[in-house]
Parts: structure tokens; sequence; C-alpha cells
């Protein structure tokens, strides 16, 4: 099979943080066998920073590191926060409570 170097964009990345962070991790995992993935993702949820980090920190400490793996974490830009607070407060208010 070949063997190829892929750059991935996930925006969540991570194994407990739900359905959609699942499928970002899930993709890379099941692209990773055959391939060197680079993955770009979010540093974590607008509201809490650095949650996805930490979690795929602790699961690369629990499975050693993966062969062909390397996570670069993007930090999301001021304005995200600032559309979020002022243009979608019904979507902030059940992240925060969520």
């Amino acid at each position: 099979m070949r063997h190829f170097r892929l750059l991935i964009c996930a925006h969540e990345l991570s194994l407990d943080q739900g359905s959609e962070c699942a499928v970002g991790w899930n993709n890379v995992i099941g692209m990773i066998l055959h391939n060197d993935v680079t993955v770009l993702c979010a540093n974590g949820p607008l509201n809490k920073h650095g949650q996805y980090r930490a979690a795929v920190k602790r699961k690369l400490e629990k499975i050693r590191r993966i062969k062909g793996l390397n996570v670069v974490y993007v930090e999301q830009p001021n304005f995200a926060s600032f559309i979020s607070k002022h243009y979608c407060p019904n979507v902030n208010r059940i992240i925060a409570t969520g």
C-alpha cells in the first residue's frame, strides 16, 4: 500500500469531548494506519482554553506515541469569541451551561 504524508484540518480533536471531537479523532486514527499525518486543530473550545490539547495529551501518554502523528494546535482568533458573544448569544449560553 502507498504511504502518503497528509495534512488534516480537524477543528475539534479529542476522544472524550463529545461526538464532533471524536469524529476528528477517528478520522485521524483511520488515516494514520498507512500514512504520516499532521493535524491542525483547535487548542480547545472558546470557553475552555486548552481542553482539546489536554485530552489528546492524556490519550497519547496512555498509548505512548502514535508513530507518524504530529498534532499542531492552533489558537482560535479573538474575533471568534467576540462573534460568539455578540452574534450567537444562545449558542454561547448553551456552551457555558453544557
